[in-house]
This record gives C-alpha cells, structure tokens and sequence, in this order.
C-alpha cells in the first residue's frame, strides 16, 4: 500500500503561505496566522470598559435613589392634600371630621377643637399636614 499525499490548490508544502485568494476564488490564511488569531478584546480594552461601566453605575444608582424617593414622596404629599380635602368635605356636610374616608395609609389624629393632622409614611420617611390649612411637612404629627 502506497501513500499519496495530495496538493491542495494555492497551498505550497511549506504549509506556510501568503494571505490572498486562490485561483478558485477560497481565501488562504497562513498557518501561522489561523494558530495565532487574535482575541476580539485585548485585556487593556475589558478593563477600559469594565472601569468606565463602573464609573457609569457608581453615578447612575444614587441619581436613581433619590428620584425614587423623590416620586415616593410627591405621593405621600398628594394623599395628604386628598385626605385635607376630603375632610374638609366631610366636615361641611356632617359638621365632624369623624366617619370622613380617607386614602390608604393616611393617618388622622384630632389636636383640638376644630383641628386636626393627618400623617402618611413615604418609603422611610414621615410627612404630616396639619389641617385645615397647613401644607405637607417632613415627620410626624
């Protein structure tokens, strides 16, 4: 049994050759070239981005933090402005605050004759409105 070796179009025996397409229209890359390819990335580059993508994260949480708790309590405030009114309401019809129907998580507690606070948590923080004319305010009644 004989072995032949067969050529292949646009290779040399070296194994070695130049980049550039064959008379049959392959490209032909060198050996040497295809055992070596380069990574996408080099090991500078990942952490370039991994420090600007850091940098970009270290900025972007605190900002969203806070408009978080800046939107939790417009909420707080809104509920409050609504449980002013609707006591308001209640207590034109009915003469009395008691029985009036107030939002979620709004509080109401009596200071005096004709007087009254109401008080609703935003997140960790507490925000109050004296009534009948006062304005929302941080902490408690």
């Amino acid at each position: 049994m004989t072995i032949v070796r067969l050529t292949r179009l646009g290779i040399p025996h070296s194994g070695m050759t130049r980049t550039g397409d064959t008379a049959d229209g392959y490209r032909v890359m060198s050996a040497r070239r295809f055992a070596h390819a380069q990574s996408p990335l080099s090991l500078l580059e990942l952490g370039l981005v991994t420090a600007v993508l850091g940098i970009a994260v270290a900025v972007a949480v605190p900002e969203y933090m806070r408009l978080r708790q800046s939107a939790s309590d417009d909420s707080a405030k809104a509920r409050l402005t609504q449980a002013t009114r609707t006591l308001e309401q209640h207590h034109a019809a009915a003469g009395t605050y008691a029985g009036a129907a107030l939002p979620a998580g709004v509080r109401l507690e009596a200071t005096g004759r004709g007087s009254y606070c109401v008080e609703t948590n935003a997140g960790d923080r507490t925000w109050h409105e004296a009534g009948p004319h006062g304005k929302p305010a941080g902490g408690g009644c």
